[in-house]
């Protein structure tokens, strides 16, 4: 497993990212499968691939993939579009999971974006060439094969603080940016008095795919998949056991190379802590841990082995900290503080994260000593809760509430 590869795999939000994929994937596709055959007729006629037998042609499997967005997000029918009419009739036929992802797809439509900058694997960042915002979009096969400088048409979902496409994306290049942009102002300039932006764009999106259709580009994203980035899946790659398990569980063998956390750490409430043992061939061994001293104890940690030292330091260090300076501590400090924390966690009725079974072994089995007053708890002493991007807030929450009673405990909301 490369260090790029390796990055992906120490990257939080793309566990999350993976998790949202397999829910979104199947889920979409069921809504999809459920379209009235008229409706779907009617998002292909507006995409000008129906011939004058009633049949839909199609140049290749992307182009399902605009009809069915389109009917699904933007063809009223005969009212509500579909997704509205799922959210307001059938929503009670899915979990909770699946209503909050199907309701994330009522409000966004298609706009135009410019590749600012590549996540090499991860995606990529753009910015919405009609209002001006910013933002990233993760995306394997984006992060893989995208230019900078590249025009995405495409419908932004964002759920659970995470940005996605609806879709395939509809792609031009750079020489392209003016006529589009013109194109669209000078439409809505026409029609702002009879229509909303959104309406317009919902309307008129299909003049994006006859564009592109009309230029007959070959340049396109990829379908990457994880199996045709490496000989395996990431996945099957990070968590290669057979390999790797071994020499985790030996961790002890080996010393400590380095020992870092951030700064503000007991300011925060949140430490972000990497330990590094020297392998015999000079590779080294990770981990890394996420710990919450205010309230959920160990959040997230990772473990790997067999990692070149030199691309760790140049690669993995750089990003995992580029907001804050690392400072160097003690391995029995590093243990103080995630042993403790997992303890007072653990009065609260919260786990460590389920890979601490193995990434432990990384501390090492020295006995620990406790030799610094560590605070755990919010300033108050009580527990203070801060909710992260992809907690479920509402039953934590609800759990502290149930155990420690309303006043019993503090806690910080995500803006609703």
């Amino acid at each position: 497993m490369n260090l790029k590869s390796m990055l992906i795999f120490f990257d939080f939000k793309f566990r999350k990212y993976k998790k949202i994929k397999y829910l979104g994937m199947p889920l979409m596709t069921e809504v999809g499968k459920a379209i009235p055959k008229e409706l779907f007729l009617k998002s292909a006629e507006d995409l000008r691939m129906v011939s004058k037998d009633n049949k839909i042609i199609t140049e290749n499997k992307d182009e399902i993939s605009f009809i069915l967005d389109r009917a699904i997000h933007d063809v009223p029918w005969p009212e509500q579009r579909w997704i509205e009419y799922i959210c307001e009739h059938k929503i009670q036929d899915y979990t909770q999971e699946q209503q909050f992802f199907l309701k994330a797809h009522l409000q966004p439509f298609i706009s135009l974006y410019e590749a600012l900058k590549i996540d090499y694997r991860r995606g990529v960042y753009l910015r919405d060439l009609f209002n001006g915002k910013e933002l990233f979009l993760m995306d394997i096969g984006f992060g893989t094969t995208a230019k900078k400088g590249m025009l995405l048409a495409t419908r932004v979902i964002t759920f659970e603080g995470l940005n996605f496409t609806a879709g395939a994306p509809i792609l031009f290049r750079q020489e392209d940016k003016k006529q589009l942009v013109e194109n669209f102002t000078f439409l809505y300039e026409k029609k702002k008095n009879e229509m909303t932006w959104e309406k317009m764009m919902r309307k008129y999106a299909p003049y994006f795919f006859i564009e592109y259709r009309k230029r007959d580009y070959t340049v396109y994203f990829a379908n990457v998949t994880e199996d045709s980035i490496t000989p395996f899946s990431l996945l099957t790659a990070a968590w290669d056991y057979a390999r790797k398990k071994n020499l985790i569980k030996h961790s002890d063998d080996f010393p400590v190379e380095q020992c870092l956390i951030n700064s503000n750490w007991q300011k925060t409430g949140l430490a972000s802590m990497v330990i590094t043992r020297s392998q015999k061939d000079g590779k080294l061994i990770v981990g890394v841990f996420l710990v919450d001293i205010f309230c959920l104890g160990l959040k997230d940690t990772f473990f790997n082995a067999n990692i070149p030292a030199d691309q760790f330091e140049d690669i993995f260090l750089r990003k995992y900290y580029q907001n804050t300076e690392p400072v160097t501590i003690g391995i029995n400090y590093a243990k103080e503080i995630i042993f403790g924390a997992i303890d007072y966690a653990r009065k609260l009725g919260f786990e460590p994260q389920k890979n601490f079974k193995l990434s432990k072994y990384v501390l090492g089995t020295e006995k620990l000593t406790y030799q610094h007053n560590i605070k755990f708890g919010g300033p108050e002493g009580k527990p203070l809760y801060i909710a992260g991007p992809y907690d479920d807030y509402k039953k934590i929450v609800r759990q502290l509430t149930e155990l420690l009673g309303e006043g019993g405990f503090h806690f910080i909301l995500p803006s609703e």
